[in-house]
């Protein structure tokens, strides 16, 4: 299956002794890196023109032309409308904001236009934020700290049900049923939905042995684990959250989650030029 680097792993690939020989190995290998609309907004934000232009040529090399994966919300609205459709599998959908992001990653040479990208990433918080105010107002039995009672439980469809992306499509509780037994990506959005409203996550410091927890705006990046299969992030704690939600969503089919400093040295080690 594909894998998908979060925006510190793009970043410490760029850096990384090894580059040229990982982006061969992983090419050789016929691995699909994919990259998101939001690494590649975040990636378009780098200052530096150098650091701009080389982390986009690592991402040409190895995401390639190919669409960028589209907001969580957009790709769950188009999985949800597939399987009400009785359609088995779903396209990734392709946006003007997503292509847009695609042409600027794939001519850096030139800055971006900047009030754009930040157009662009304002609007995105927005709807994080409208969705975060939504979780925060509703409660739910039983405790969210136990989150394999949690998901699957009609309390918790139903609140699957208010996000934007099934809120458009008017589903209801049993077809929400329906959906998330059939889509990996509404498991990961659901499993991260329900990660975010635990006490112990909202209540927690934001640092934990100096080191800074995984936020909002990481965490949305975990329903891409639905379309991929490995996740790979370059921070230690945005690891623990993805892992703890991948163990807990019940995926139809395995995923895993690595530590870029690992899978890099597992690249390294294991496998090596043909």
């Amino acid at each position: 299956m594909n894998v998908y680097f979060d925006t510190s792993t793009w970043n410490h690939l760029e850096r990384h002794a090894e580059r040229d020989r990982l982006i061969r190995i992983i090419q050789q290998h016929k691995q699909l890196v994919l990259a998101s609309v939001i690494t590649v907004g975040e990636v378009l934000r780098t200052p530096d023109p150098v650091d701009r232009q080389n982390i986009c040529s690592v991402m040409r090399a190895l995401h390639g032309n190919g669409p960028l994966l589209e907001h969580p919300f957009d790709l769950a609205h188009a999985a949800a409308q597939a399987i009400l459709q009785k359609q088995e599998d779903f396209y990734l959908l392709r946006t003007g904001p997503g292509n847009y992001l695609l042409h600027c990653m794939l001519d850096a040479t030139q800055p971006p236009p900047q009030d754009e990208i930040w157009a662009w990433l304002s609007n995105m918080e927005k709807r994080w934020k409208e969705a975060r105010a939504q979780l925060n107002s509703l409660d739910l039995n039983p405790a969210m700290d136990h989150l394999p009672a949690v998901l699957g439980h009609d309390a918790f469809l139903e609140i699957l049900c208010k996000l934007e992306p099934a809120r458009t499509l008017a589903v209801s509780v049993p077809q929400m049923r329906v959906i998330y037994g059939y889509s990996d990506l509404w498991k990961a959005l659901g499993a991260t939905v329900a990660y975010m409203m635990k006490p112990s996550t909202t209540r927690a410091p934001k640092n934990i042995k100096g080191k800074k927890r995984a936020g909002a705006q990481d965490l949305w990046q975990i329903p891409y684990l639905g379309v991929v299969g490995t996740f790979v992030s370059g921070d230690e704690p945005m690891v623990e959250a993805t892992h703890e939600i991948s163990r807990v969503a019940s995926f139809r089919y395995g995923r895993s989650t690595q530590l870029s400093d690992r899978f890099f040295r597992y690249l390294l080690g294991f496998l090596h030029d043909s």
